[in-house]
């Protein structure tokens, strides 16, 4: 019998999330959206069927495994918010894994992570809670991510570098092997960076560079 589970929001990156679910054991019982005036909407033939408000009526309805579809957003704080939410109410995070991600089995996961199509994820590597590693993204052996971390697509980090918590690296962008990068860091799109880096800092370039602080 399939799992019945909740995916918070309903834009681009829910979709994706969507595609993903649609190829684990779990079955979608809906979509909640912040904003209620799209209830009765489809995305991807889920239906939207409440708003964030619902959550913990649904849980005490039975509905106890959840996904956050949202990406960045430029917010990287608004995830975390929802996930001490919902695990506040008590649901299960779930990780959702693509099935054409290629990941090691010696690789260890906290919960509610959302791995999306043709990630690669090494041998060693410890992921942390509720990170998005997107299309194509490229973890190396040993990296440690803590939590909160959204590797955009395309994006590479070499082995054994270690990346705190609410870190957004953009699209194409690479940290190679060994770089330290503090919590609450944006690494820009295309960014190449070989030092480490500040928490609570914006990096851009090849080199990359700080650019302002947070």
């Amino acid at each position: 019998m399939q799992k019945e589970m909740i995916v918070i929001g309903a834009g681009g990156h829910a979709e994706v999330v969507i595609d993903s679910i649609d190829k684990t054991v779990y079955k979608i019982a809906g979509i909640l959206d912040k904003d209620d005036t799209y209830i009765g909407q489809l995305v991807n033939h889920i239906p939207i069927i409440g708003s964030d408000a619902d959550a913990e009526e649904l849980y005490h309805k039975g509905i106890t495994c959840a996904v956050i579809g949202i990406g960045h957003l430029g917010n990287y704080f608004l995830r975390n918010t929802i996930y001490n939410r919902l695990k506040h109410i008590g649901f299960e995070m779930v990780n959702v894994i693509h099935p054409t991600a290629i990941i090691s089995p010696n690789v260890e996961f906290g919960e509610g992570n959302v791995i999306l199509p043709r990630t690669v994820i090494n041998s060693g590597a410890k992921l942390g809670n509720n990170n998005i590693i997107n299309t194509g993204a490229i973890i190396e052996h040993d990296v440690i991510l803590e939590n909160n971390i959204h590797m955009a697509t395309g994006s590479v980090i070499c082995g054994m570098s270690h990346i705190g918590e609410n870190t957004f690296a953009g699209a194409g962008s690479t940290i190679i092997q060994g770089i330290k990068i503090g919590a609450n860091v944006i690494i820009g799109a295309g960014s190449t960076v070989v030092c480490n880096v500040d928490q609570d800092t914006v990096t851009y370039g090849t080199p990359a560079k700080v650019v302002k602080r947070r």
